[in-house]
């Protein structure tokens, strides 16, 4: 008779579990979700206050604790522990950030700043070097349909961001060759033009150590 009880109480709490997946739950979840992710995204301006990065911080270990594909999650509680100089905390979640989206070059950029600040340069070279293959790869793939010619504005960041991560590969020959070529190409929209000719200039200028401190910060 004991043993039927517990059977029975196992076959109830199996199907506990299975409505737990009902789309009515779902919703109930995403909901929470996005009212967690609301409530870190509300202080976003006190990005200087610790006190306001750490709440933030546990809105949103709640909301991917809800939902661990919540890739928005993930990269505003990057923001606020970097922020923080949680550095290794951060670390940690940009790898969730990269779980979600493994092509993206600039998450792996920013892993690799982040292993320079706690001084593992091992782990900021392969990191570096994942992103150089993953933006030689963008800008492959966009030739001719992502940019609608060359010259807008997305043309020239990929671009940039590229010279950027072979300067942190001290690379710098190769990234100033990048850096000049694109600097003889006009913007579409004219009124970009001095301040893209402006940070061309300044990354042909900086040697790593310059770029770290002053883009990275």
């Amino acid at each position: 008779m004991k043993e039927s009880i517990k059977l029975l109480l196992f076959s109830i709490f199996q199907i506990a579990l299975v409505s737990c997946d009902s789309p009515s739950d779902k919703r109930t979840v995403k909901k929470e979700v996005l009212r967690l992710e609301h409530n870190a995204l509300s202080l976003f301006k006190f990005l200087d206050n610790k006190d306001s990065c750490r709440k933030a911080v546990l809105f949103l270990d709640s909301s991917t604790r809800l939902d661990k594909n919540c890739y928005t999650c993930y990269s505003n509680k990057f923001v606020f522990q970097n922020a923080l100089k949680n550095y290794n905390e951060a670390i940690t979640t940009l790898n969730e950030c990269i779980r979600l989206k493994p092509q993206s070059y600039d998450l792996h950029l920013s892993g690799g700043v982040l292993y320079e600040k706690i001084g593992d340069t091992i782990n900021s070279k392969t990191y570096f070097q994942k992103a150089l293959n993953y933006s030689a790869a963008k800008i492959d793939l966009d030739k001719g349909k992502t940019f609608k010619q060359q010259g807008d504005p997305d043309w020239y960041v990929v671009r940039i961001d590229q010279a950027i991560i072979l300067k942190l590969l001290k690379e710098d020959e190769k990234a100033n060759t990048i850096l000049r070529d694109i600097y003889t190409i006009e913007p579409t929209y004219w009124q970009d033009t001095a301040s893209i000719r402006k940070s061309i200039s300044f990354f042909i200028s900086s040697d790593r150590k310059q770029i770290l401190d002053s883009t990275f910060r």
